[in-house]
């Protein structure tokens, strides 16, 4: 079964560019978005029209953002 999700391009400080992909979860974030959970603590809450354009409103892993900067967010079905 498909989910819904988001896929988030990041842009590390000093490195490559990488994709996350993320599934929507029933969670609230702390700025009232959609949160979207991912691999290894991933998160990312997004805030606006779900249909996009899509705005994030924060996202990070659990030690902290990492330096990291978001520079695209598409909306995806994960299987």
């Amino acid at each position: 079964m498909s989910m819904h999700g988001i896929r988030a391009t990041l842009q590390p400080p000093d490195g490559t560019e990488f994709t996350e992909d993320a599934i929507l979860t029933l969670a609230t974030g702390t700025n009232g978005g959609q949160l979207y959970s991912g691999s290894g603590g991933f998160w990312v809450e997004v805030v606006g029209d779900p249909n996009g354009p899509h705005q994030v409103a924060g996202f990070g892993w659990p030690d902290g953002e990492r330096g990291h900067t978001i520079t695209h967010v598409v909306p995806v079905l994960i299987d």
